[in-house]
């Protein structure tokens, strides 16, 4: 669609009010806004919508038409004299129109809107829509209005009018019978010198009509450019902006069978701090989104905010959208709740109509029919209090029968008694939502296994040995697709027949140095959270837990690190950080743990145990000493040299095994090319070919079998495989040489779309899911086919099955196939999907950001946007610093000193951070017990802040005899020197901790002249800044201690008396 032609398009879904705003700003919004206007205000509300859209619905396929044709044409009508006097529709609310006249004047504004109302009730009086008539309640308002605009999730915004015009509408919703134009006290004052009317109650007037003629307005045009279509976007709903951009706009209306949410949230009223309503407007969004709903309207009157969501709208339709629906409610309910507010629930499922209204002057795309106003009537009762469960305490969400039906069999419900809700001549039939049914995980074969006759025996051993209490390590070493992860699933299956428990980790290049990575699955497993449950709903299931233990309960917080969700530290926890954080942290792992092993045989996998952090190791090494029995099994690539300390002691223990994965033997080859091409006979030259190609490596010789399959130069018949004529001598075949090549020859053999998902998924990690995949897709068209997609690079064996639905994910079944296709990407298009995935990871975990630093900061440095990923490593870096995890800890904040220094302009980093940077490198290093990498760490921070520590022994002499002069000046002259230099007190006071850690290192390591150099300097330092920061005290202290040997009593007692009263 040519660039004009959308724009005209799309404006025609965006109010004037809000296209005057694109057009003197056309970037997209980036945060919320609110602005206050003086409007008249009109709304029409049709009557007799409801039982048409059930009349059409009826008809099948061919009523969707039939009913967006005939309320095209009753708005259009509408819409023609609604522009001929210059209003401008804001919302097409439920089964109506609010439209403002924004005007100074309001006299003006308001007989503008009363002659709207009388010309067009006049003109539609007798509409008919072929045997039904549809009428019109009309309420006019006028006064102050609030435009804001909030969420910004995934970059849509949602539109709400507040103020005081608004609040004079509701007010007449119980008089505003159907036929009647009701004008409110304050719209009547402005024109009741022109109008004719009758007095109803309050104030209120019914007006008849206008004495005399008011002259049509002019209309408002906004001459928007190309640069304005992003911002038109982020107001219209995605379900179809996509098919807008495709030129699909005729032919968007449906009658669909949509799950409906009324949500209410009666302390949301007008006058909410705008930050909080901002903060509620995001969580809505992203519990919404995070099942792929859609938002539909939001309104906030005197009643508080009511939200209409739906679930089945286009393009995310599935056919599990009332279970969605439900968890969504849960989620929205528990988290709204959680902020100390109300929140109630309808939820109905059913054939609605799903469309755009009104004509390409102004239109809006909506949902309507009777699932949509059932799920009102029931949000109305709960709110009420009119619905009590069975134990006698409010019900807060209720579900109609149809998605009860429908849901039952991932969700239990608990029924109660029907009620009698407006419009339904018959009591409705409720349910209440309670837990989600549990769901297996775990990968298991599903093939039998080919060789490895040792080493299976061996984890066989190593399973009865559990079974009888006895303790076992094995690790299992071998290249990339020499089958390790085939092992384990063989594990698996043997496990599963014993019943042993299996807690499963997987460690991934791309989390390498997230601190505990790998244990976070392992803890929601020893915790007993459902590896199926939103955030929300696992913090929920661990407090309930941490509740039957006061201990548990008052040393939560540690375990941040592990869990998919943040408990705030109390008054014991607040303050313990670093070493003591994650030694605390391990000890109630470990504790957990226990009891865990002590209920069943349990084993402890770790696969890919070459990218494990350090915190991760010291944990898993942990739980060998303490615990017994359990199995561990561990898997890794050779790793040369780099062996870490823990992995050499696991491999000591008596209990160890080793198990090195050699390449397989010839005939277990053969078995195994039999078993992937699902034949009995092969030729004797394929096997031969292949035997010489790949050397016994199981998976090249997988792929090669499969790269003859796909090129057509091998065919399976009546389970026989046979050489095709065009294929000539095997030998003298261009195949490629290495693996590498093997799996790119596959890749390009694909058709393109599949090549492009196995490409983008790579981008992601090992593991991906579906919803973030489709996030990243760069052809948005194609998105609704990446299920049939992911489903063929199964069937490729590719990818494998790794979490079944709602949270769809895959997994390379090897990483070489993912390092493969990531490097085939040009640099610009990961740099594109990199960008991309970090800004939906922002979006979609704003709630729970922090658990994705580490994640973020890779993608965001991958994507090359310095900035972003010096903030994000930075965040890292203090995330693993705080818990112990000084090894990533350094690893972060490294990666932030190089990108900075690399990216200086883009990264804008100052002076003082880096030097700060250095300096939790330094304090990591320290934490290590590497005092002289720690000492250099802090000597480069000093320096790049102008502040150099002297090495040499005459440089540290003299300074000290000049240090030692400097403070006699500050004792002596306190007002002259101490805070002389107070506009660098930030750069001092770091300096000044620098110099503390340096002389903390001097004191271990006995060197008592710089020692007593940095002690001083970090003092005086300080005190040119002049604020009393931990470095002052600290060498107040410190100086009153060394003064106390001299001795110089009292100098001592000086500076002890300043360190204590600085303290207090």
């Amino acid at each position: 669609m040519a660039s004009n032609s959308l724009i005209n398009t799309l404006k025609g879904y965006v109010p004037n009010i809000l296209q005057s705003r694109i057009l003197d700003d056309p970037a997209p919004p980036n945060k919320p806004f609110v602005e206050q206007h003086r409007a008249a205000v009109l709304f029409v509300d049709i009557s007799g919508f409801t039982a048409l859209t059930e009349e059409f619905a009826a008809r099948g396929p061919s009523g969707a038409e039939d009913i967006s044709a005939v309320l095209n044409d009753f708005y259009s009508q509408w819409i023609e004299i609604i522009k001929k006097y210059g209003g401008d529709i804001v919302k097409f609310a439920g089964d109506g129109l609010l439209i403002i006249w924004q005007y100074d004047d309001l006299e003006k504004a308001a007989l503008l809107a009363a002659q709207t109302a009388v010309e067009a009730s006049r003109k539609l009086k007798n509409f008919r829509a072929h045997d039904r008539s549809l009428s019109t309640r009309i309420a006019l308002a006028a006064g102050q209005i609030e435009l804001a605009g909030l969420g910004g999730v995934f970059n849509r915004w949602e539109i709400v009018i507040t103020g005081d015009a608004i609040d004079q509408i509701s007010m007449a919703q119980d008089i505003l019978l159907p036929g009647l134009i009701v004008a409110s006290p304050a719209a009547w004052g402005f024109i009741k010198s022109q109008a004719s009317g009758n007095p109803i109650q309050g104030g209120y007037v019914s007006l008849t009509g206008i004495k005399s003629k008011v002259e049509a307005e002019a209309e408002r045009v906004n001459q928007l450019e190309e640069n304005s279509i992003p911002a038109l976007k982020s107001y219209i709903p995605g379900a179809i902006a996509k098919r807008l951009d495709a030129g699909q706009s005729d032919w968007l209306a449906e009658l669909r069978r949509v799950t409906s949410l009324f949500i209410s949230i009666p302390e949301m009223t007008q006058g909410t701090d705008p930050d909080f309503a901002q903060k509620m407007a995001q969580l809505l969004q992203s519990a919404i989104y995070r099942y792929e709903g859609s938002m539909n309207k939001i309104a906030v009157d005197e009643k508080g905010v009511s939200l209409l969501a739906a679930f089945g709208l286009p393009p995310f339709s599935h056919e599990d959208d009332p279970l969605r629906g439900v968890l969504a409610a849960q989620d929205i309910h528990a988290a709204i709740t959680e902020l100390g507010l109300h929140c109630y629930i309808g939820v109905a499922t059913g054939r609605v109509f799903c469309g755009v209204i009104g004509n390409e002057t102004r239109r809006e795309y909506t949902i309507n029919g009777n699932a949509v106003n059932l799920a009102a009537r029931l949000m109305q009762a709960v709110s009420a209090g009119g619905v009590t469960s069975l134990d006698g305490s409010a019900a807060d969400i209720v579900c109609d029968a149809e998605t009860y039906e429908s849901a039952k069999l991932r969700m239990d419900f608990t029924p109660l008694p029907p009620i009698q809700v407006r419009g339904k001549a018959q009591p409705v039939s409720i349910y209440v939502p309670q837990a989600r049914h549990a769901k297996g995980m775990g990968r298991v074969a599903l093939t039998d296994m080919i060789g490895r006759e040792n080493e299976r025996f061996a984890i066989a051993e190593a399973l009865r040995a559990l079974i009888t209490n006895e303790s076992r390590v094995v690790v299992v070493e071998g290249e990339a697709g020499f089958g390790k992860s085939r092992l384990v699933e063989e594990l698996l299956r043997q496990a599963d027949a014993m019943n042993v428990n299996i807690l499963l980790g997987l460690a991934e290049a791309i989390e390498q140095n997230t601190p505990y990575h790998v244990w976070k699955d392992v803890a929601r497993k020893i915790f007993d959270l459902d590896m199926q449950e939103s955030a929300s709903e696992k913090k929920i299931a661990f407090e309930k837990i941490a509740a039957g233990s006061e201990d548990l309960k008052e040393r939560a917080s540690l375990l941040n690190a592990v869990l998919p969700f943040s408990i705030p530290d109390n008054e014991n926890t607040k303050n313990i950080v670093g070493d003591a954080r994650a030694n605390a942290m391990h000890q109630l792992i470990i504790e957990r743990l226990e009891q865990k092993v002590k209920q069943a045989p349990t084993a402890l996998v770790i696969e890919d145990v070459h990218w494990l952090d350090s915190g991760s190791w010291a944990l898993l090494s942990l739980a060998a000493r303490r615990i017994n029995p359990l199995l561990i099994v561990v898997t890794m690539r050779p790793m040369g040299i780099a062996v870490p300390a823990e992995l050499q002691q696991l491999r000591k223990m008596p209990s160890a095994r080793y198990l090195p994965l050699t390449p397989l033997g010839n005939a277990d080859i053969e078995t195994l090319l039999k078993q992937r091409l699902d034949v009995d006979e092969l030729p004797d030259e394929l096997v031969a070919f292949i035997r010489n190609k790949a050397e016994g490596h199981p998976f090249y010789s997988e792929e090669l079998a499969y790269a003859l399959r796909d090129s057509g130069f091998i065919e399976m018949k009546d389970r026989r495989c046979r050489i095709t004529s065009n294929s000539g001598n095997l030998d003298e075949l261009n195949l490629p040489g290495s693996l590498e090549g093997v799996i790119t020859s596959r890749i390009d053999k694909m058709p393109p779309s599949h090549q492009l998902t196995l490409k983008v998924a790579s981008v992601i990690g090992r593991v991906f899911a579906l919803r973030e995949l489709s996030a990243i897709y760069p052809i948005k068209s194609e998105i609704s086919a990446l299920p049939e997609y992911l489903t063929h690079l199964e069937d490729q064996e590719l990818t494998v099955l790794d979490s079944p639905e709602p949270e769809i994910a895959y997994l390379f079944k090897h990483i070489i196939t993912q390092e493969v296709a990531y490097n085939l990407l040009l640099y610009s298009q990961r740099r594109s999907l990199h960008r991309a995935i970090a800004e939906w990871y922002e979006q979609a975990f704003l709630n729970d950001i922090i658990a994705y630093y580490p994640v973020l900061a890779h993608h965001w440095k991958h994507a090359d946007v310095p900035h972003k990923a010096v903030d994000y490593l930075e965040k890292s870096g203090e995330m693993a610093f705080h818990n112990g995890a000084y090894h990533e800890a350094i690893q972060f904040f490294s990666q932030a000193l190089e990108k900075a220094q690399a990216e200086k302009k883009e990264a804008d980093a100052s002076p003082l951070k880096l030097a700060y940077w250095l300096r939790r490198v330094g304090e990591a290093q320290m934490g290590l017990g590497n005092l002289d990498a720690a000492s250099d760490s802090f000597r480069k921070a000093a320096s790049a802040l102008k502040y150099p520590s002297p090495k040499t022994p005459a440089g540290i002499l003299f300074g000290l005899v000049y240090q030692w002069f400097v403070q006699n000046l500050h004792r002596r002259f306190p007002s002259l020197f101490i805070g002389r230099l107070r506009e660098k007190d930030a750069e001092l006071q770091e300096v000044a901790q620098l110099y503390t850690h340096l002389g903390n290192i001097n004191y271990l390591k006995l060197e008592s002249l710089p020692m007593l150099y940095h002690t001083l300097a970090s003092l005086n330092i300080s005190e040119d800044g002049g604020s009393m920061s931990p470095a002052r005290v600290w060498a107040l202290g410190s100086a009153s201690a060394i003064l106390g040997f001299v001795p110089n009593h009292s100098l001592a007692k000086h500076y002890a008396g300043k360190a204590l009263r600085a303290s207090e």
